[in-house]
């Protein structure tokens, strides 16, 4: 008897074992579902967006300047200086360094993150980087921020489909 009830709970435990990872795969990708649910609600045109630049490197003179002038021209959320009043938060780091790609510039590099107004992550673009150049009005910042607006765009676009819209890229 005590034999059979061990094998028994051993076969429990090695179907519980095996299981689990399947489970757990599951529960992740109806968290994706309903994280991008959300992003969809959020992104919707005509709602509301603040953006906050964390400057790691203290050195990105215009701060959000370029990137709301570009989400003005180039989205159809409307861009809110307060966080209270924005619909979701793009939440951008930014920093600079010295690079082989420009020895006579720094290179930037930004990130852009979506929150909820609560503060959660629902998603988060590649690093752009731009660097002084003749495209860009040798202004790193503003080539870097269009970079990063145009990331934005086009990969809510491919991940929601038509929200939000493009005016031209």
């Amino acid at each position: 008897m005590k034999d059979s009830l061990s094998k028994i709970m051993k076969a429990i435990l090695w179907t519980v074992a095996l299981l689990l990872p399947a489970l757990t795969q599951v529960c992740r990708a109806q968290d994706d579902v309903a994280r991008t649910r959300r992003l969809r609600d959020l992104v919707t045109p005509g709602h509301k967006v603040a953006v906050v630049l964390e400057d790691r490197t203290d050195d990105i003179d215009e701060k959000e300047a370029y990137i709301e002038q570009y989400l003005r021209d180039y989205s159809d959320w409307v861009v809110v200086k307060e966080l209270d009043k924005a619909d979701f938060i793009l939440y951008v780091t930014g920093e600079s360094q010295w690079t082989s790609a420009s020895p006579t510039s720094k290179t930037y590099f930004m990130t852009a993150t979506i929150k909820d107004p609560a503060g959660e992550d629902l998603w988060t673009g590649e690093t752009v980087s731009d660097w002084a150049n003749l495209a860009n009005g040798l202004r790193a910042v503003r080539g870097v921020s269009w970079k990063l607006v145009k990331n934005l765009l086009l990969s809510l676009r491919a991940l929601l489909g038509d929200a939000p819209q493009l005016v031209t890229v």
